[in-house]
């Protein structure tokens, strides 16, 4: 697919400088990987479809724009943006999931974990951690690849998957009254270079972004931590991280008061790196599980995106595929 790194792409059309100041802060941010090592064919192939089809990619991205701008004026009341959120947060789309499936009879395995998938003539083996053994006519296995490594491990076509970096990030919530933090720069969040100087990579001003998660007269903030090739989450405590993101977001605001709780969500080796010829690995481990494991799909953020519309999707068509060879 002529593959090559994002940074090298946009570098050589866009220059240097555009690169560094934007292009990397928005898409090394969404992967938390090193643009310069990031696959362009298994991230953003749009750019270069685009490219190709009208000769250069400003012409490619006008196409886009006036094709988006017809799209409004088709429909004026169509809501603008792609970012949704639920009144109640994820959580109460993953438990509405979860009773749903559980009225329709599937039994949910809490606190187990997976020690061996074995084949067994026509049908899989699934070994639990308490002894338990299922057999069961068709598996999706939807982990992260540190862990479905544990039973495919064995396999050479699975090797790619043991030296897959992985990417240590962190989430740190901060609540305020409105009294004691004053921010004055408009929009819902920013995102930043990596050649800063602060540890935080991007911040979301959630009360602005989605305002119905916040009570009145209330702020929240959400900083993301975490560069690639760095150790600051893994060497700092959650009040040390903290104090890390009020001393860099202190650089764009003024705190008059401190936050009336915070809350740290880390995500160790969460970020799978796609770098350059990911995507050919990847669909060569794909149509090999095919051929090998009829019945039995592995799929997930390792697999084809990180993003969580892009994993339902890969799970949705992975579920399908198996349903089909059953």
């Amino acid at each position: 697919d002529g593959d090559i790194s994002v940074g090298a792409f946009f570098r050589a059309r866009l220059g240097n400088e555009v690169l560094e100041n934007l292009i990397e802060p928005l898409m090394g941010g969404i992967y938390g990987t090193d643009i310069d090592k990031l696959s362009l064919m298994s991230t953003f192939p749009n750019f270069k479809e685009k490219e190709e089809a009208f000769g250069s990619l400003i012409k490619g991205m006008k196409d886009e724009k006036n094709k988006r701008l017809k799209q409004r004026q088709l429909y004026p009341g169509a809501p603008k943006g792609q970012f949704k959120q639920f009144k109640h947060g994820l959580s109460s789309f993953i438990e509405a999931l979860e009773q749903d499936v559980k009225n329709k009879g599937v039994t949910i395995r809490y606190n187990t974990s997976v020690d061996d998938i074995i084949t067994s003539q026509k049908q899989y083996k699934i070994v639990y951690n308490d002894q338990l053994e299922e057999v069961y006519d068709g598996v999706l296995v939807t982990t992260p690849h540190q862990v479905f490594l544990n039973w495919f491990g064995q396999d050479p076509a699975f090797d790619y998957f043991k030296t897959m970096d992985s990417t240590t990030v962190a989430t740190v919530v901060l609540a305020f009254d409105e009294k004691d933090i004053e921010n004055t720069h408009d929009g819902t969040g920013f995102v930043i270079a990596r050649t800063s100087d602060t540890d935080i990579t991007a911040c979301t001003w959630t009360s602005k972004k989605w305002p119905f998660t916040t009570p009145e007269g209330k702020v929240l903030i959400r900083a993301y931590v975490g560069k690639p090739g760095d150790t600051v989450v893994d060497d700092h405590t959650d009040n040390e991280l903290v104090s890390i993101v009020r001393r860099d977001l202190s650089q764009m605001m003024t705190f008059k008061g401190d936050p009336e709780f915070t809350i740290v969500n880390r995500l160790p080796k969460s970020m799978p790196q796609y770098h350059v010829g990911h995507i050919q690995q990847i669909r060569q481990i794909q149509a090999h599980i095919k051929q090998t494991y009829p019945r039995l799909r592995v799929t997930g953020a390792s697999f084809e995106a990180v993003g969580l519309p892009d994993c339902i999707t890969q799970g949705k068509v992975a579920a399908e595929e198996v349903i089909a060879e059953l």
